[in-house]
């Protein structure tokens, strides 16, 4: 007879426990990092030549006073986006995992609970009863923006909702102020992961293993 461990339910199950969660997280968290730390010699380049095509429009807006003046940031900015979505998945396993540390009953036998499957990061907080302080919370809707569409496509999937995103923020990103913000992101995701190994019973190995079987008997 199979192991009742390794049925189709128990696996799918185990693969919703709080430390899969946490796994998940610390991944995603720390491939971030790699990304920021790697980008982050871009931004004196990148900024003295915003300030070099600042200067430039405003010659040529005087030079012409009748039309808006243009001037091309002759740099790439430092390449942000895609730590920041890995940050947005991040929190959402570490407070995904939180809830089902606080609230076993949203394991499920056949499918995943419809409240975990929110990507709103303001609103998984609230579910795993994880408390933002107050400059917190406007970060956490920026990285679920940017976790939705703004850090992975150049669009959003309709008009309308492309429209709105782009009233407050032409550029992604402006979301987090050009990285001006990143302390505040990576605390509270430190936070929230903080509050999941808190939330375990034991301290999760992070090696995996190796599982010998004897012979089936037939």
């Amino acid at each position: 007879m199979r192991d009742s461990m390794f049925a189709p339910q128990a696996v799918f199950q185990q693969a919703q426990s709080p430390a899969m969660w946490l796994f998940s997280a610390e991944r995603l968290r720390n491939a971030a990092e790699t990304i920021l730390t790697d980008q982050l010699e871009q931004e004196v380049p990148y900024f003295r030549a915003v300030d070099a095509a600042s200067e430039a429009a405003q010659r040529a807006l005087v030079s012409n006073p009748d039309k808006p003046a243009m001037a091309e940031i002759q740099c790439e900015p430092p390449n942000y986006l895609p730590a920041r979505v890995l940050y947005a998945f991040s929190m959402e396993n570490a407070l995904k995992g939180l809830a089902i540390a606080r609230k076993p009953e949203l394991v499920g036998a056949q499918n995943v609970d419809r409240a975990l499957l929110s990507h709103d990061l303001n609103r998984l907080s609230t579910l795993a009863s994880f408390t933002l302080a107050v400059q917190e919370a406007p970060i956490l809707r920026a990285l679920s923006h940017i976790g939705e569409w703004a850090g992975r496509y150049p669009v959003a999937r309709n008009i309308n909702q492309h429209i709105a995103s782009n009233r407050v923020h032409r550029d992604p990103n402006e979301l987090l102020d050009w990285g001006s913000q990143h302390p505040i992101m990576r605390g509270c995701c430190a936070r929230m992961i903080d509050d999941l190994k808190t939330a375990l019973p034991s301290s999760p190995s992070h090696f995996g293993v190796i599982v010998a079987l004897p012979p089936r008997l037939e």
